[in-house]
């Protein structure tokens, strides 16, 4: 697997969120992310969009044109095979057979059909996030890690919890066992003193 282990097989919209991000770090490890961005600011130079080059004369490219042509369309096509290494057959009908299709036209077909803010996707994300439960200090990166994932895919639906909200919902998991009970109480004191000093909205 290698450097793909991490990435999901695309099967639909519940796990889309997670594939495109570990699907965009690959394209930025290997210097084809530009091949799927819509960027247009020349100066950012991670998210700016690689259009393929034209020649001057159309139909009579000279010699330096045709390579910077098939240098583009070599990234381009390392950039398709990176995208469609991890999509399942069903998703795959949803691609033009068509050996001349972009990377950055499957990646907005892609999109179009599973970036969407689907309510029942949030809905499920929200309850995993009430659900997550710190096992101990070792769990401790793990545990926040999880949390901070799921308030990503929010984000990107555009429903991104409050600091208050992603706070409350990282005390809330805390053990219930040992001195986490004792430390718990006395951080949820501070907390309530954060909000009020915020006068932010009070959710215990």
């Amino acid at each position: 697997m290698g450097k793909f282990e991490n990435v999901p097989e695309l099967r639909g919209t519940e796990d889309y969120y997670e594939w495109r991000r570990q699907t965009e770090q690959l394209l930025l490890g290997e210097g084809v992310y530009n091949h799927v961005s819509q960027g247009t600011n020349p100066f950012n130079y991670v998210d700016y969009a690689l259009m393929m080059p034209e020649p001057v004369l159309l139909g009579l490219p000279t010699a330096e044109e045709r390579e910077l042509i098939k240098s583009w369309l070599k990234d381009d096509g390392a950039a398709k095979s990176i995208i469609m290494r991890k999509i399942s057959s069903t998703v795959l009908t949803l691609i033009p057979d068509n050996i001349s299709i972009t990377a950055c036209e499957i990646w907005t077909i892609l999109a179009n059909h599973y970036d969407r803010a689907d309510v029942s996707l949030q809905f499920s994300i929200k309850a995993r996030i009430a659900s997550f439960q710190m096992k101990g200090a070792s769990n401790t990166e793990k545990y926040i890690a999880a949390h901070t994932h799921a308030n990503e895919k929010l984000a990107r639906m555009e429903v991104k919890p409050t600091e208050t909200e992603a706070i409350y919902a990282l005390l809330r998991g805390l053990p219930k066992s040992g001195l986490w009970p004792m430390i718990r109480k006395t951080i949820l004191v501070l907390f309530y003193k954060w909000v009020r000093a915020r006068k932010g909205p009070f959710l215990f």
